[in-house]
């Protein structure tokens, strides 16, 4: 075997073949990068172990979907593909119901829910809403996002307790001002009757026009009074078979009457068309 050098490589010559061989600073560099990929895996791995960690801890329900789409293309459900410890617990289902479940197996009527992770994880939009769900009867705020191309990871908190809040505070408000509208109506009559230099009939009008503005849709309601056959009826008069109706009466005798008519029936079906306190304040 002979053998030279060049260039610091030891060459070992053999019948017809020459092999490099490696020299000592080649072999530092190998080693060097060993220990490189060895401590990137390491940072990788404790990176992950954090992230775990805080994926279990959050307190914010996290889900990650995946959208099911229709021959034309259209969400038409999602499966679910992870979960953390919150998400059980703000739902009230477990890893092992809906893991790897459809949707529409798990929950009834949330097409809501569809459409909305559908449209995030086709469009790659970030959506962020309050939505009600009719099958757990709770409200969630919730931030989608895509994770990948027809895949939703979903961050959500519920907030029905704060939803219910908003609700009590709203009907309040309106029971409130109902009744400044009521308590205006009797100051505004009581002002009129003090007027000294108003016949019966002017008084009867300008009563007749104040009493729908106390009601709750004045701009539907309409009045009419008669006392002893004398009739005065409000601005766009009206009778329809939405009313109420008051007998007058002066030292124990009926001597007319007061009814209020709703001029139309917009109001939803389960809505009392009126208030138990403007039956009160007529009676």
């Amino acid at each position: 075997c002979n053998s030279d050098y060049k260039d610091k490589k030891i060459l070992c010559c053999f019948p017809n073949i020459r092999i490099p061989m490696v020299s000592k600073s080649t072999d530092v560099n190998v080693k060097e990068k060993i220990k490189k990929s060895k401590d990137r895996t390491d940072e990788l791995a404790l990176e992950n172990a954090k992230f775990r960690l805080m994926f279990q801890n959050m307190t914010e329900g996290f889900v990650l979907v995946e959208i099911i789409t229709d021959d034309s293309g259209e969400p038409c459900d999602f499966i679910f593909l992870e979960m953390n410890p919150s998400a059980e617990l703000l739902t009230g289902l477990t890893r092992k119901q809906m893991i790897g479940e459809k949707v529409s197996n798990i929950l009834n009527e949330e097409s809501i829910w569809i459409e909305r992770y559908g449209r995030v994880a086709l469009s790659g939009t970030p959506e962020c809403f309050e939505e009600f769900s009719t099958t757990l009867k709770k409200w969630y705020k919730v931030n989608a996002y895509q994770a990948q191309y027809k895949q939703c990871a979903v961050i959500f908190t519920e907030i029905t307790e704060q939803k219910n809040n908003e609700d009590n505070l709203k009907k309040i408000s309106f029971k409130l001002q109902e009744r400044v509208k009521e308590l205006n109506c009797l100051y505004s009559i009581s002002k009129i009757v003090e007027t000294k230099n108003f016949t019966t009939d002017i008084l009867l009008q300008h009563i007749v026009d104040i009493i729908p503005l106390s009601f709750q849709y004045p701009d539907i309601t309409c009045a009419e009074v008669s006392i002893n056959g004398s009739v005065h009826k409000s601005k766009t008069f009206k009778k329809t078979e939405w009313k109420l109706s008051s007998p007058i009466h002066v030292h124990e005798q009926e001597v007319g009457h007061l009814e209020i008519f709703l001029t139309q029936n917009k109001l939803h079906s389960n809505e009392k068309k009126f208030l138990d306190e403007e039956r009160k304040l007529l009676y």
